[in-house]
């Protein structure tokens, strides 16, 4: 069902959501990804306006084409580099999203991390008659930022809060990250991330992830080391440039086999990151592999994945590790910690970043053999099916409340 376009107020007996996102990457675009489809087959009309300079490979090749072909109405405005900066910029993007709600009516405006965030909160007048949901999918807040940063974010988050129906979570670490920035008079639901069923049946076996990882890297060594990943966007949040410093001043060799490193992922630090590895003698082990289409389903093809993260809502790449039975040495935020004791036994968590407690902990991965037993892949408690009923059931009491949520809105 697409989004429905009509000269009348939309009618009680369906839900019409607009989604509204600048992450044109990354886990916000995979969640959408997830979920629109799944809205889409549940009778809620889903709509989605995509404004961004990141709309990379991922974006155009893969997800853009699966929302036309499950029936979400895509409404994509291409940006140019650093657009945040100029003025008309902000101006065209708040003409197109308030032509979007004009034409299609929808009952809730859905908005995904921090820019639509503050977009769709500025912009949208109280008389357009909507209901406002927000998911930060991880604020933009950690307590090692300065302190200026930190008591800038909390300010506009409070102020934004007022104008914000319903609070969004894909973890419980957004939840404590809110409480963390004083945001506690709110209405939340938390609707964690989730793997969709088929994902399981797509996992590959050791021998042909490693084939199809081998062909895609094109190393006639590959199959002979102790290979390590590291995935996901580059960005800060991520951690990797503190990763890539640390592992220029690693010293020991793999007796066995030598370890390589390998960032998957595209990003905005990239280049930053290959300039800092040209020339050092770590650097041969080190290699920038871009994004790779084919990683979720072989990850079996590494022998150990990092996750270096500051801060996330619920990434999907640690689940998809944890449901592909690959050993994770992750950084211990709140939200690494998955919730059952089964999906943590394959992570080995260091603090985040503490140079001395990670390269232990590498150590140990690489050099003690219950740490590189690989578990038989298996179902694990975070799945799609569950996210989309709380979704539903948070829009339903949402669009059914008259009043339009609390404070100043």
């Amino acid at each position: 069902m697409a989004l429905h376009s009509t000269s009348d107020s939309p009618s009680s007996d369906f839900l019409n959501v607009l989604h509204v996102t600048e992450a044109a990457d990354g886990g916000v675009l995979k969640h959408l990804s997830y979920i629109l489809p799944e809205l889409q087959n549940r009778g809620c009309a889903c709509g989605c306006f995509v404004f961004s300079a990141r709309a990379g490979v991922y974006a155009r090749n893969e997800v853009f084409p699966l929302f036309m072909k499950s029936g979400v109405n895509l409404q994509f405005l291409n940006l140019p580099p650093c657009w945040q900066w100029k003025l008309r910029y902000w101006k065209q993007i708040r003409q197109k999203l308030l032509f979007l709600i004009r034409q299609y009516h929808p009952q809730i405006i859905h908005l995904h991390s921090s820019f639509a965030g503050v977009v769709g909160r500025l912009f949208i007048p109280k008389s357009m008659h909507v209901k406002i949901v927000y998911s930060p999918h991880a604020f933009s807040w950690d307590r090692r930022m300065n302190l200026l940063r930190r008591g800038t974010v909390s300010t506009v988050e409070r102020i934004l809060a007022k104008r914000t129906d319903h609070f969004s979570f894909v973890g419980n670490a957004e939840l404590f990250q809110a409480n963390e920035m004083g945001l506690k008079k709110i209405h939340s639901v938390v609707a964690p991330n989730g793997l969709p069923v088929s994902f399981h049946a797509q996992i590959k076996k050791i021998s042909d992830a490693k084939r199809i990882a081998n062909d895609s890297f094109q190393r006639k060594d590959f199959l002979s080391q102790y290979a390590i990943l590291i995935p996901g966007r580059i960005a800060w949040q991520k951690g990797q440039k503190w990763l890539l410093d640390v592992l220029l001043r690693l010293s020991f060799v793999r007796k066995e086999k030598e370890c390589h490193f390998y960032f998957c992922g595209d990003g905005k630090e990239l280049k930053m990151l290959q300039r800092r590895c040209s020339g050092m003698p770590f650097g041969k082990r080190i290699h920038f592999v871009g994004y790779e289409p084919w990683l979720p389903q072989c990850m079996r093809a590494f022998d150990l994945a990092i996750i270096p993260s500051r801060y996330e809502g619920l990434s999907y790449t640690i689940l998809e590790l944890v449901a592909s039975g690959v050993m994770i040495l992750a950084s211990d935020i709140p939200a690494n910690h998955l919730s059952g004791q089964e999906e943590n036994k394959n992570i080995v968590f260091f603090h985040l970043e503490d140079e001395v407690d990670f390269q232990q902990k590498l150590l140990k991965c690489i050099n003690e053999d219950r740490y590189l037993k690989i578990e038989i892949p298996g179902k694990i408690c975070y799945g799609l099916t569950r996210q989309i009923d709380l979704l539903l059931k948070e829009y339903q009491n949402l669009f059914e409340k008259k009043e339009f949520g609390h404070g100043e809105r």
